[in-house]
């Protein structure tokens, strides 16, 4: 494992009043020499190979949270460099977690950043939508609107981090989420968000489960075949001690008349069968 050092940083020869000894920001736009400092101040700690070790615990308690304690006007100055380092590689994860934090105090300001960060789907680490996740489960009212719309992005990426995200949160507050996936399933004229809502209402049914079950009862008998279908499939994972009742839903979805959705029964029966004890 390679050995965490201090990163030795010069001393830039232009003293930024970026940084002051109360912690106070210079509120505006912050300079190449105040980026270094931010850099310098946030991350002190980096590998013998100069790569950032984001799991330092400095970058929880370091200068944001010096800065909270004293001053939240500094927060609302330090945002738009947040936003800015979110954009390069190298600090994007810190950029994110310490935006997450300042996100508790100031969601306004902060929740459109980390949409615009998930929407432009430019890095594959899924920080974004955790940060969403975690204050979403602080302030659902606040952050489930937010989620809800990407969900529904044409971007596969970014619909598939909203939703992990909405069954993240789901698990903790699922009558704040349960309505979003039924909304989905109702919406007859979108067949793929309607199949996305019911895989989704399976990942939180274990929370839920007599509720959730009363509509996949339902969907297992609805017109769309792709609706049927994603019962079937969703059903197999699906682990309770009493599982009469998902076998008979199973057990007629089997004789379905579409090919796919009988295929789909089958398969989940015996998938089924092998889960339980």
């Amino acid at each position: 494992m390679l050995s965490i050092i201090r990163c030795k940083l010069k001393k830039s020869s232009l003293e930024s009043n970026w940084i002051r000894k109360t912690r106070k920001l210079n509120l505006f736009t912050p300079s190449h020499h105040d980026l270094k400092k931010f850099v310098r101040e946030t991350s002190p700690y980096v590998s013998c190979r100069f790569t950032i070790d984001f799991d330092h615990p400095s970058y929880r308690q370091g200068i944001i949270s010096k800065v909270k304690d004293e001053y939240i006007a500094d927060l609302l100055a330090v945002v738009p460099v947040f936003k800015m380092l979110g954009r390069r590689e190298n600090y994007r994860g810190l950029a994110i977690s310490c935006l997450s934090e300042i996100g508790f105090i100031i969601p306004n300001k902060v929740i459109p950043i980390l949409k615009q960060m998930l929407e432009t789907d430019w890095m594959r680490d899924q920080d974004a939508s955790n940060a969403l996740c975690e204050l979403g489960k602080a302030m659902p009212n606040k952050v489930l609107p937010v989620l809800n719309v990407l969900a529904k992005s044409e971007n596969w990426n970014v619909s598939g981090d909203a939703q992990r995200a909405l069954c993240n949160i789901g698990v903790t507050l699922p009558d704040k989420v349960i309505p979003i996936f039924l909304q989905w399933v109702d919406d007859k004229n979108n067949s793929a968000l309607r199949f996305q809502g019911i895989s989704c209402l399976e990942k939180i049914m274990p929370v839920r489960f007599d509720a959730i079950l009363q509509y996949f009862r339902k969907w297992a008998e609805d017109d769309d075949c792709n609706v049927r279908k994603a019962v079937a499939l969703s059903l197999r994972n699906v682990v309770r001690d009493k599982p009469d009742q998902i076998l008979s839903i199973l057990e007629s979805l089997s004789t379905d008349k579409e090919w796919l959705v009988r295929s789909a029964a089958e398969v989940s029966f015996g998938k089924y069968h092998q889960k339980l004890p």
